[in-house]
């Protein structure tokens, strides 16, 4: 059997199955982090928490979906991210919204160690407190549309540059 010495593999090594790159996994920079499963469990988790959605979460909501009208980034609201479930997130822009009720002020270690969790799994957070959806709920929305549109700008031109 006589093997090519094309590329930077030693003579001695046969080629990836099914051509050149198939197979091949490129190095990634980013820590490898075990990906949780969506359970039975977080599923119906999530459907409860849609249902008792409070009113800043619902006024949000009504704007979010208008987005993909907008701009194309669709969201989902109650959205299972094990071992989390997210009040909204866009999954093609990796984009969390957060609305944090008065309990949060008094669970901030445990809000910042989800952010980082999801941080490491590539999605981005960002946090907005009740008493801002409730009083400018427009307000919230358009600087959500504003991020929104920047990133996937940032994204297409990172695209077509590669």
């Amino acid at each position: 059997m006589v093997l090519s010495t094309s590329g930077n593999r030693p003579p001695t090594q046969p080629p990836p199955q099914g051509g050149r790159c198939s197979g091949v996994k490129a190095e990634s920079a980013k820590p490898q982090i075990a990906k949780h499963k969506i359970t039975n469990k977080d599923t119906t988790r999530a459907r409860r928490l849609r249902k008792e959605m409070p009113l800043a979460e619902r006024l949000l909501w009504l704007r979010l979906k208008e987005f993909s009208k907008l701009c194309g980034a669709t969201f989902r609201r109650q959205h299972p991210l094990p071992p989390y479930v997210v009040d909204f997130v866009c999954l093609s822009l990796k984009l969390v919204i957060e609305i944090d009720g008065y309990s949060h002020d008094l669970r901030q270690r445990q809000d910042q160690a989800r952010e980082d969790y999801l941080l490491k799994v590539g999605f981005k957070t960002r946090r907005f407190s009740n008493v801002d959806v409730l009083s400018n709920p427009d307000g919230v929305a358009e600087t959500i549309l504003h991020y929104v549109k920047e990133h996937m700008i940032k994204r297409k031109f990172v695209k077509i540059n590669e």
